[in-house]
């Protein structure tokens, strides 16, 4: 149970704006089942150093030696991707934030050398956690401004005051989504910002401009753009691991009934009221006293894989959550502090091409369903 977000479907729908793709190889696809390997960072929290530890036992079962010290650090993250990638023919390369904040680095240089590294290592997504902001939004939009090359993603913040020439700026180097084509592997990968740590947003005498966006809502929107021009659909988050669940699964919360109902009386994935009980209909809405209604907010369908972060924790192997057309979806989240690379190979299945039917026939309606899904996750297989 939480207290509602903002609800702002016009608004939302105004930021959806076209991006543009990162191009590759286009060779087609249609019947033929391909690998893409996803390797996943998140929460580095400034470890460009390495650093000694004594590895718990949760951190030993996943392999993490207690008599090989010193642990993480940025060359020996980077050997390791440079050399998964070379073992994959379909490579992509994405952090889930909090990048800045946890070594004597950062209080120096304020996330410059984080920020060159996320760069030089040619991320293809990179969502903004909540510890980006630890020194304020306008040192966060400077360094993103002079040194980042990679797409920094937040689609459930509304920005305010993106007029404004005093305002931090992270409007123009940020954007809800990115799409990337990797040897004709189209995927969208929408970044879900944070939003259960929004006090660090406020530090450094600046204002976030920032309003956040229900999330499922914001999520529903994007999948329902995206996913008939896409192959493959990953949310990259720093919401937590509940909140990646709730993506699927949905989740209760309270809003004023006056927010809530358009999406109460909608046709699709509509809202339910819980309590009060709904009012008969033509009578007075029943609510709260002070106006608010308690719903189900539904999950949302067409979301292939979450890669999450924030809570610092390791799924391995990933969960498995089936979402409300019953289509199993992998949540990976992959630990924190450069101590592990996530990997996840997937074996995706692409539709054939269209049958020789008529199109009201049987036969073409199934194949519409599932060339509007794009490829399907058959396999898949995870590492740290």
């Amino acid at each position: 149970m939480r207290a509602g977000g903002s609800v702002l479907p016009a608004l939302l729908v105004a930021t959806i704006a076209c991006l543009p793709v990162t191009e590759g190889d286009n060779p087609d696809l249609a019947g033929q089942t391909v690998r893409l390997t996803v390797l996943h960072t998140t929460d580095i929290h400034s470890r460009m150093l390495p650093y000694d530890l004594a590895p718990l036992k949760t951190d030993q079962d996943l392999g993490l030696a207690s008599e090989a010290p010193p642990y993480g650090g940025a060359a020996r993250l980077a050997a390791l991707i440079k050399r998964e990638r070379a073992l994959s023919d379909r490579t992509l390369l994405l952090d889930s934030g909090d990048y800045f904040q946890g070594g004597p680095i950062f209080n120096a240089n304020t996330g410059e050398p984080e920020v060159r590294w996320v760069s030089m290592m040619g991320y293809d997504g990179v969502v903004m956690g909540n510890h980006e902001f630890d020194m304020g939004p306008m040192n966060f939009a400077d360094k993103v401004k002079r040194f980042a090359s990679y797409p920094l993603l937040a689609a459930n913040y509304l920005w305010e005051n993106t007029e404004d020439p005093n305002a931090h700026g992270l409007d123009k180097v940020s954007a809800p989504y990115t799409i990337t084509n990797v040897r004709g592997v189209r995927t969208a990968i929408i970044g879900m910002a944070s939003t259960s740590s929004m006090y660090g947003l406020t530090d450094g005498g600046n204002s976030t401009q920032a309003l956040p966006l229900e999330q499922n809502e914001t999520a529903r929107a994007y999948v329902d753009l995206l996913a008939p021009t896409v192959d493959f659909v990953v949310i990259l988050s720093h919401l937590g691991l509940t909140e990646d669940q709730d993506l699927l699964t949905g989740y209760d919360a309270y809003y004023p009934y006056e927010s809530a109902r358009p999406f109460i009386e909608r046709a699709r994935a509509p809202w339910v009221q819980l309590e009060p009980a709904p009012a008969a209909p033509g009578a007075k809405p029943n609510t709260f006293s002070d106006g608010t209604i308690r719903v189900f907010i539904p999950g949302v369908s067409g979301i292939d894989i979450i890669e999450g972060g924030h809570l610092h924790v390791v799924l391995n192997p990933p969960q498995v959550i089936r979402d409300p057309d019953n289509r199993p979806v992998l949540i990976s989240h992959s630990g924190a502090f450069a101590k592990y690379l996530g990997r996840l190979d997937l074996q995706l299945a692409f539709p054939p091409d269209a049958p020789a039917a008529p199109i009201d026939s049987d036969a073409y309606r199934a194949w519409e369903r599932r060339k509007f899904w794009g490829a399907e996750v058959v396999a898949h297989d995870y590492r740290v």
